[in-house]
């Protein structure tokens, strides 16, 4: 079980997903997990990137991926990464822009709690804060527009998945207007 809150954080995570790793992908010599980064953008989530590379005829070669873990306790619990998971990986082939995800893992004596595995996606993730001048996270207003485009495309793209026929039945269907928010405030209640 990795102790994420250790100062042996990097070293000990690295070694248990080279382990994960090397399962998954026995044919890759010499594998290992490098350039292990913590974000704090994933806010309640333990969100890593990292690298896993192997040897392939006689050359370094290697992928960047992103882990996302529960925490040991927080502010939203309980915590069950399954079900972004599952949204996640029934979106993929549509044209909702999402990373790919690979592995749901239940374990926590791998990595202390339940995690997955998703494709690293290049790009900035705008936090709702301000630096210490004051400014937003994207002062430009010809940026600022672009996201707001892009974020109806993605609305208007999720709005276009079947649901039903994606499998996304599990996360219940809202009877009425007020329903969705009141089954939110019963999960916390």
């Amino acid at each position: 079980m990795v102790d994420t809150n250790s100062v042996e954080t990097a070293e000990r995570l690295a070694q248990a997903l080279t382990a994960f790793f090397r399962d998954r992908f026995p044919d890759r010599s010499e594998l290992a997990v490098r350039n292990i980064k913590k974000h704090t953008e994933g806010f309640s989530l333990e969100t890593y990137s990292f690298d896993v590379e192997w040897q392939r005829d006689g050359r370094t070669a290697g992928e960047r991926f992103v882990i996302r873990k529960e925490p040991p306790a927080g502010l939203l619990e309980p915590y069950d990464l399954e079900p972004q998971f599952r949204v996640l990986a029934a979106v993929e082939d549509t044209p909702v822009v999402a990373p790919k995800v690979f592995w749901y893992e239940q374990d926590p004596a791998i990595l202390g709690a339940p995690f997955y595995v998703m494709e690293w996606v290049e790009g900035s993730v705008p936090l709702p804060t301000t630096d210490e001048a004051g400014n937003l996270p994207f002062p430009d207003e010809e940026q600022r527009q672009s996201i707001g485009r892009d974020y109806a495309r993605v609305l208007a793209a999720i709005h276009q998945v079947d649901w039903k026929a994606k499998g996304l039945d599990f996360l219940g269907v809202p009877r009425d207007g007020r329903d969705a928010a009141e089954r939110v405030i019963d999960l916390w209640a």
